[in-house]
């Protein structure tokens, strides 16, 4: 994706390669915004993995679940004055790393769970607890430390209503009286969002 500004929202990239960079998808001079994202199992034999951010490329990621991405170098590599934004995202079990500067600006990461560890606020490097079966494989489980742990504040976010699968987006997920957003592209716990204009799709939990 070249010289735009695209909203990626409610979407699964996944089982992608490509034999130089850019294994799942890539960006250049462009400030996309990402929402409600799977980017997962995808390869690249170069640079990027899961995403190739180049030319000043400044993407928003928020609730972008990125995991099981490899190449030479790592899932997302930053390159040629790259800034990506990431709020309430998982980053986890990429080859060989999550995260690479090569010529790149700078990074912002707030509010999410990075393996290894990433400094910024709210930040946690905690073993998500995916499901692991079923279509949902990468919803979170009951005990998942991602839960009810994204950014407290979600005004200015232009959050979907819903999550990856239909289901209410903010949610009270450790039953704390309070609800606050997951980190990652699925909601734990949450119901199917209901719009008065349409039917509610309910989709059958997975267990593990």
């Amino acid at each position: 994706i070249s010289n735009s500004y695209p909203t990626i929202s409610n979407s699964i990239i996944k089982n992608n390669f490509a034999s130089s960079k850019s294994g799942g998808i890539g960006f250049s001079s462009s400030s996309p915004t990402l929402t409600n994202t799977l980017i997962v199992n995808n390869t690249a034999g170069d640079k990027g993995g899961a995403m190739y951010l180049s030319s000043e490329a400044w993407p928003i990621m928020v609730n972008v679940t990125i995991c099981n991405n490899s190449s030479a170098w790592s899932a997302i590599h930053c390159d040629t004055g790259s800034r990506p934004n990431l709020i309430n995202c998982i980053l986890w079990n990429n080859s060989p790393d999550e995260i690479l500067f090569d010529n790149g600006d700078a990074i912002v990461i707030s509010y999410s769970n990075v393996r290894n560890g990433w400094g910024g606020t709210g930040n946690i490097n905690e073993y998500p607890l995916f499901t692991g079966t079923g279509n949902n494989q990468y919803s979170l489980q009951e005990a998942s430390p991602c839960v009810d742990a994204g950014i407290p504040d979600t005004s200015g976010l232009m959050l979907p209503l819903w999550d990856l699968i239909g289901n209410l987006r903010i949610w009270d997920g450790d039953g704390n009286g309070i609800a606050n957003i997951d980190m990652g592209a699925y909601e734990y716990g949450s119901l199917p969002y209901v719009d008065v204009n349409y039917n509610a799709i309910i989709q059958p939990p997975d267990f593990s």
